[in-house]
């Protein structure tokens, strides 16, 4: 989505348009001929960013301030780019009279742009605080189980290369060449290339992706928080059915949300549009009596809670795995540090 600085001898806006032309062509509509268009690049916001961003525009509100006023404050204190960046162009855009929900979700990272049908989409003044500190609440969330599981590969991966630099110097100084095999360099540069692609990855949109794939229990909690959240936001529950899908990565997962929405279109029951497996313990029981009384948040509100204690207790898991894996890979280098030592002394004797 191409943004561009439009300079007038008296002001200086970031706006968007299809192509430059486009943006000369609109303001010679104008007769405005003395304009310089320039195109920028706007980096999308990240969930750490997002979440940032989020937070700055929440705070402002509660201190009273409008919320052009808002962005406009963090365009101008705001010292990272991207942030700044995303605030000045919904400020200008908003300034045009366009809606914040038309750009908003062009300015982050597309992996995240699911939560602002969920949450803002077609919001009204009044409601745009509490959907943006729903928002908050999940991306707020989702952050927290990243920096955990960052957290967790702190302490292995350093002693993973506290034992490699021990082997390494005792190849160096046990040869008699003082060179250290070219195997053992190129061991070493592999180990610490996987480690630094795991660091990105956590520090990207990925590893949401590669987490959701692989824990079943994420992928529910997920499902119902989102769920959850999204009803008491004021949507529909088919309306949020048809959004979910965008926010997930599992084909699985994708298909049985469609599914259920075109049961729910039918007019079956919740019982029998829901899959049961989705529902475990007291919740299912919660959805069977949904279909006598017709309020399933309930069911949802119990299934989430289910849930959020199943990823929680994945994920301590996970935390205790971790350094476990990390000293078991150490293990290895320093007992070939100790044979590399001991070696030659045992063939001595």
């Amino acid at each position: 989505m191409p943004w561009y600085w439009v300079k007038q001898a008296d002001s200086q806006t970031l706006r968007h348009y299809a192509t430059l032309d486009a943006a000369y062509l609109e303001h010679f509509k104008h007769a405005l001929w003395s304009v310089e268009i320039t195109e920028v690049k706007v980096k999308l916001l990240n969930s750490k960013q997002l979440e940032k961003f989020l937070l700055e525009i929440l705070k402002g509100l509660e201190a009273g301030l409008k919320f052009q006023d808002v962005l406009l404050y963090i365009s101008q204190h705001e010292k990272k780019g991207s942030l700044a960046l995303s605030a000045q162009a919904l400020h200008d855009e908003m300034k045009m009279g366009a809606q914040f929900n038309t750009y908003f979700k062009q300015l982050i990272d597309p992996s995240l742009r699911g939560y602002c049908d969920l949450f803002i989409k077609n919001s009204t003044t009044e409601q745009l605080t509490h959907h943006l500190s729903l928002l908050y609440e999940q991306i707020s969330q989702l952050r927290n189980w990243i920096i955990r599981l960052q957290k967790s590969l702190i302490y292995p991966f350093f002693v993973i290369q506290l034992s490699l630099i021990i082997w390494l110097l005792s190849q160096f100084f046990g040869n008699h060449s003082v060179q250290i095999p070219e195997e053992n360099l190129i061991t070493y540069l592999i180990v610490s290339l996987c480690q630094l692609l795991i660091v990105y990855l956590c520090q990207s949109s990925l590893m949401i992706a590669l987490i959701e794939l692989a824990f079943s229990s994420f992928r529910f909690n997920k499902l119902f928080s989102l769920l959850n959240a999204s009803i008491k936001a004021g949507n529909h529950l088919q309306d949020a059915l048809t959004i979910l899908p965008k926010n997930f990565q599992h084909k699985h997962i994708k298909a049985e949300l469609l599914l259920v929405y075109y049961h729910l279109r039918l007019g079956d029951s919740y019982l029998e549009s829901f899959p049961t497996n989705w529902f475990p313990k007291e919740s299912l029981l919660a959805l069977k009596a949904s279909c006598h009384t017709g309020d399933i948040l309930r069911a949802i509100e119990s299934a989430a809670h289910i849930h959020q204690n199943r990823w929680h207790k994945a994920l301590n898991i996970v935390e205790k795995v971790c350094p476990f894996l990390g000293l078991f890979i150490a293990g290895g280098f320093v007992s070939k540090t100790l044979i590399s030592i001991y070696l030659p002394l045992l063939n001595l004797s």
